[in-house]
This record gives C-alpha cells, structure tokens and sequence, in this order.
C-alpha cells in the first residue's frame, strides 16, 4: 500500500507513531523489543494467558527485553524462571486502552 502524507506524531518525543494510508487504515508502530501478552473475551474483558513462561521464554530468546502482562497474570508471573524474570521487564496493564498506550510508550 502506499501512504499519503498524513502521519501520527507524538508531541512530546517527536517520534512517528503511525502512518495513514489511502484507505484510511493506521498502522501503529510498537516500541522495539516488546512482546505483548493478552487474551480477550467477547466483551473486550481481559482473561489471564494460559501459560506464562513459554510465551516469555519465545520472546526473550527472539530478542524480547520489555514484555507487557495483563493484571490478572500477576500472580502467576512469580512462577517464571529466574533467568527470564533478569532478562525481560514486564509492564503490566488491566485494559485494552492502557496496553495500546503502553506499547506505543505513551504512558
């Protein structure tokens, strides 16, 4: 697809946030190294992942270092290995909007 000219840009860092192309459709731009958790009921509510340590395990041996976790895996994020707690920081969120925001480093 090609992009017009219209871009999102942060007003406080300056950084391009999103593209917007002809069609109307925005591509937004997560912070590097971030792996985003999350499972999704019908209504939008946040459920707790099945598994922690997998996901977190995949993410950090592909070059993950940030990782955000909904609130309801908290918990559970005490029975992950050692090694991957030093080596991924996780950021959690209880909502949809504040993982968006969170992703974008606009928090």
């Amino acid at each position: 697809m090609t992009h017009t000219k219209g871009l999102l840009i942060d007003a406080t860092t300056g950084r391009e946030l999103a593209r917007i192309d002809k069609k109307i459709e925005v591509t937004l731009l997560a912070l590097p190294a971030m792996l985003i958790l999350s499972d999704l009921n019908i209504q939008g509510n946040i459920k707790p992942v099945r598994s922690l340590s997998e996901p977190l395990r995949a993410g950090m041996d592909n070059g993950a270092r940030r990782t955000l976790i909904p609130t309801p895996d908290k918990r559970n994020f005490m029975d992950v290995s050692a090694d991957i707690v030093e080596r991924v920081d996780p950021i959690f969120y209880s909502d949809p909007l504040t993982a968006a925001m969170k992703a974008l480093g606009m928090n």
